[in-house]
Protein backbone atom coordinates (compact mmCIF):
# COMPACT_ATOMS: atom_id res chain seq x y z
CA UNK A 1 0.00 0.00 0.00
CA UNK A 2 1.25 3.44 -0.93
CA UNK A 3 1.55 6.14 1.96
CA UNK A 4 -0.84 8.83 1.61
CA UNK A 5 1.38 11.91 0.44
CA UNK A 6 2.58 9.64 -2.70
CA UNK A 7 -1.63 8.70 -3.28
CA UNK A 8 -2.12 13.30 -3.38
CA UNK A 9 -3.72 13.07 0.19
CA UNK A 10 -3.55 16.29 2.01
CA UNK A 11 -1.86 17.34 5.29
CA UNK A 12 -4.11 19.13 7.95
CA UNK A 13 -2.14 22.46 6.68
CA UNK A 14 -3.10 21.91 2.71
CA UNK A 15 -6.47 20.69 3.75
CA UNK A 16 -7.83 23.76 5.85
CA UNK A 17 -6.09 25.93 3.17
CA UNK A 18 -7.98 24.31 0.42
CA UNK A 19 -11.56 24.77 2.31
CA UNK A 20 -10.02 28.14 2.83
CA UNK A 21 -10.02 27.95 6.58
CA UNK A 22 -7.26 27.96 9.43
CA UNK A 23 -6.06 25.11 10.54
CA UNK A 24 -6.53 25.43 13.92
CA UNK A 25 -10.75 25.46 12.74
CA UNK A 26 -10.36 22.19 11.15
CA UNK A 27 -8.47 20.89 14.09
CA UNK A 28 -11.67 21.69 16.42
CA UNK A 29 -13.50 19.94 14.24
CA UNK A 30 -11.55 16.95 13.93
CA UNK A 31 -11.89 17.17 17.43
CA UNK A 32 -15.01 17.91 17.52
CA UNK A 33 -16.10 15.26 15.52
CA UNK A 34 -17.55 17.26 12.67
CA UNK A 35 -15.41 18.42 9.25
CA UNK A 36 -14.12 15.77 6.68
CA UNK A 37 -12.81 12.16 6.72
CA UNK A 38 -9.40 11.54 7.82
CA UNK A 39 -7.03 8.90 8.01
CA UNK A 40 -4.90 8.41 10.94
CA UNK A 41 -2.04 6.83 11.32
CA UNK A 42 0.16 6.80 14.20
CA UNK A 43 0.00 10.87 15.27
CA UNK A 44 -0.24 12.05 11.61
CA UNK A 45 -3.63 12.92 9.74
CA UNK A 46 -4.27 13.00 6.25
CA UNK A 47 -7.46 14.24 4.48
CA UNK A 48 -8.27 12.45 1.11
CA UNK A 49 -9.14 15.48 -1.47
CA UNK A 50 -12.63 13.55 -3.03
CA UNK A 51 -13.77 13.04 1.46
CA UNK A 52 -12.53 17.20 1.05
CA UNK A 53 -14.95 17.68 -1.90
CA UNK A 54 -18.30 15.03 0.06
CA UNK A 55 -17.75 16.95 2.71
CA UNK A 56 -18.40 20.27 1.18
CA UNK A 57 -21.19 19.25 -0.46
CA UNK A 58 -23.04 18.27 2.40
CA UNK A 59 -22.91 22.00 3.66
CA UNK A 60 -24.75 23.13 0.84
CA UNK A 61 -27.89 25.30 1.74
CA UNK A 62 -30.72 26.47 -0.17
CA UNK A 63 -31.34 28.91 2.51
CA UNK A 64 -29.70 30.60 5.41
CA UNK A 65 -30.67 28.62 8.90
CA UNK A 66 -32.80 30.83 11.28
CA UNK A 67 -31.89 31.79 14.34
CA UNK A 68 -33.21 31.00 17.35
CA UNK A 69 -33.53 33.00 20.23
CA UNK A 70 -33.43 36.87 21.03
CA UNK A 71 -35.65 39.39 18.53
CA UNK A 72 -33.77 41.93 17.36
CA UNK A 73 -34.09 45.28 19.00
CA UNK A 74 -35.93 44.28 22.21
CA UNK A 75 -33.01 42.99 23.78
CA UNK A 76 -35.28 40.27 25.66
CA UNK A 77 -37.62 36.92 24.60
CA UNK A 78 -41.03 38.15 24.03
CA UNK A 79 -44.08 36.46 25.66
CA UNK A 80 -46.14 34.83 23.59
Amino acid sequence: MAIPDERGWLTPDQAAESIGIGPSTLNKMHMDGDGPEFLKIGKKVWYEPEAITRWIETRRRSQATPKMGRFRGTGRHQAA
